[in-house]
Order: structure tokens, then C-alpha cells, then sequence
């Protein structure tokens, strides 16, 4: 998978392989930090029950390898900072490391990291472990969400970003982030100029873009991984929500690879690019037989075959 920009957006019918990018990123990020600390569990165990909630690393990890073959390790290779990098995935128990690290030498060849000097690779590790990844399943935890985030960014006082984000379409008479106790804990509220409002019960799109802002603007990523980004938001809401993300992107200079099945996704992106002055690559995933391919289209080749009635996510189709 070439060509990606500063912000990438994977389209392609259900079963191309869109996620299965976006967990190979994060999977390649357990090479140097195997634990996944907004979720407080290992990324190989979150990767074996990510999609059913069931089994672990030590119980069901054969089910990750195409077809079952564990005899061969999986392979995740990224180029970063220019440099080729490599992990391996091997069936063996967590306790006996089964994810390494490679990186290539000047002859490019592959080595592993451990050969190299104490700290040669900073810059591939602070990569690796700026992954974040945001799907349903977080999304669905406000209270774990929470948790991470607000001590990080009341300490900044990025909750006023925050609250920007939601004054700008889902509440615009928002007037700040509290907690308040209730069900012996405490629970995080919306203050309006009449109530206040348990963020768990507000508009699922209002909800979402409360909690992955916390989260993005908390762990400062090195790059933000966002599965289908567009699932509860109104339109205009997407957009105001996507413009916070990729301003914040272009800002701190981190990179976005959203997947989706949205048509106003890919033309919101389109647009932000445009206005931010931001990389964008669109890329079409399909799959055939175990491989996946894909295809890179610019605004221009979008435009044009919109313009001959062609959704570019239906372009198996044609």
C-alpha cells in the first residue's frame, strides 16, 4: 500500500481489507510497546477479540493468520523516516516475545533492533508507539475514555479545544466539561446555559467527536487510526468534526488513515485538504484471492468519475 499522504482515507466494498490496514499499523506498534494503555489491555489480545469480544492471544491467536497458517510468521513492513522497518508476528505464547523488530542498514538489509546503538532508532520508536487506534469499541467505552484522558488534558487545559469542537455544531450553547458524582462514581457532564448533560446521553455523533478529541488531543499521536469515522454523524457534524482532526493533524504534524464507506467522508476530506493545505491520498482497496490491492485516486480522477455517475466505493462494480 503506496502513496499515502498526511491524511489518507481508505474506501472499498466490505471484506477489502480497510481494517485489516489499519490493524496491521497497530499491530506493528506492539514491537515496541506491547500494551495498549488507553484500553489497559495487551494489543495482541485486543486484536484476537477486537471484532467478537471472545478468546485471546494465548486462546485464539491462530484465528489472525490468513488461512491458519501459523508456520509462517506475519510480517507488517513500513517505511518511516525513510528507513524500512519490519516486525514479525510468531505463534508463540506472549511470554516468549513473539513480536521483533527489524530495521533495514545501509546495505538494506534487514536487521534486527537490537543490533543497532542505543538510541539510532528513536525516531522509528516514537512512531511505533504514537499509534492510536480509534474504533467502535472504544468509542463505546466513555468511561475507560475518560479516564486517560481528562487528568492529561485538564492539566493543559485542552479541554477548551474540546469544547470548541462542540459549540462549533453539536451544541452551540455548550459553556464547558465538568464531572459530577453519580452511581458512586463520577461522570463526566455537558454544561449548557440551561442543564447539564451526562455525556453518555447525548446524540451518539455529539458523544463521539466529545470522546476521540479527548483521546487524540491527550496522546498527542504520531499517527491517528480511524475506522469509519462517519458511523451516528449528521453531514455538516462529520465536517466540523473532521476539520478539528486534520487541523490538529497539520498542526502537530501527525498523520490520519481513516477507513469508510462514506461518499461525504472522501468529498469532506477532499475539502479540508484543499482548505488546510494538507496531503490527501484516496486509496480503493480490493481483495482477490488473499490479495489485497490498491488504487490511488486523486481529486481530479474522483471529480471525473462522479461525473460520469461512478461512486468511486462501487468501482468493483465496473
Amino acid at each position: 500500500v503506496e502513496g499515502l499522504g498526511q491524511v489518507t482515507v481508505l474506501v472499498g466494498r466490505n471484506g477489502a481489507g480497510k481494517s485489516t490496514v489499519l490493524e496491521a499499523v497497530y499491530l506493528a506498534s506492539a514491537a515496541v510497546s506491547s500494551d495498549d494503555g488507553v484500553r489497559g489491555v495487551g494489543k495482541l489480545d485486543y486484536l484476537v477479540r477486537r471484532r467478537g469480544g471472545r478468546g485471546s492471544w494465548g486462546t485464539s491467536r491462530h484465528f489472525l493468520w490468513f488461512a491458519g497458517n501459523v508456520g509462517d510468521p506475519m510480517e507488517v513492513q513500513m517505511v518511516v523516516g525513510g528507513r524500512r522497518c519490519a516486525v514479525q508476528v510468531r505463534d508463540v505464547d506472549v511470554f516468549r516475545l513473539p513480536v521483533r523488530l527489524a530495521v533495514e542498514d545501509g546495505e538494506g538489509e534487514l536487521r534486527p533492533a537490537a543490533d543497532y546503538p542505543s538510541g539510532m532508532l528513536d525516531e522509528l520508536k516514537r512512531f511505533l508507539e504514537g499509534v492510536l487506534l480509534v474504533d467502535g469499541a472504544l468509542i463505546r467505552q466513555p468511561k475507560r475514555v475518560e479516564d486517560y484522558a481528562w487528568p492529561r488534558l485538564l492539566q493543559r487545559r485542552m479541554d477548551r479545544h474540546v469544547l470548541e469542537l462542540v459549540r462549533g455544531e453539536f451544541e452551540p450553547d455548550a459553556e464547558g466539561l465538568t464531572y459530577v458524582p453519580a452511581a458512586g462514581d463520577y461522570q463526566l457532564v455537558l454544561q449548557t446555559a440551561e442543564t447539564a448533560v451526562r455525556v453518555d446521553d447525548l446524540g451518539d455523533g455529539a458523544r463521539a467527536a466529545i470522546l476521540v478529541s479527548m483521546l487524540v488531543l491527550a496522546f498527542r499521536p504520531a499517527v491517528l487510526l480511524l475506522e469509519e469515522p462517519e458511523l451516528h454523524m449528521h453531514p455538516a457534524g462529520l465536517y466540523t468534526y473532521m476539520r478539528f482532526l486534520v487541523r490538529l493533524a497539520r498542526d502537530w504534524g501527525f498523520q490520519v488513515i481513516a477507513s469508510t464507506h462514506s461518499i461525504e467522508l472522501v468529498s469532506i476530506a477532499q475539502r479540508l485538504a484543499q482548505e488546510l493545505g494538507v496531503e490527501l491520498a484516496v486509496l480503493y482497496l480490493e481483495r482477490e484471492g488473499g490479495v489485497l490491492r490498491a488504487r490511488s485516486f486523486n481529486a481530479e480522477d474522483i471529480e471525473m468519475l462522479r461525473g460520469l455517475g461512478i461512486d468511486v466505493r462501487l468501482l468493483h462494480a465496473f
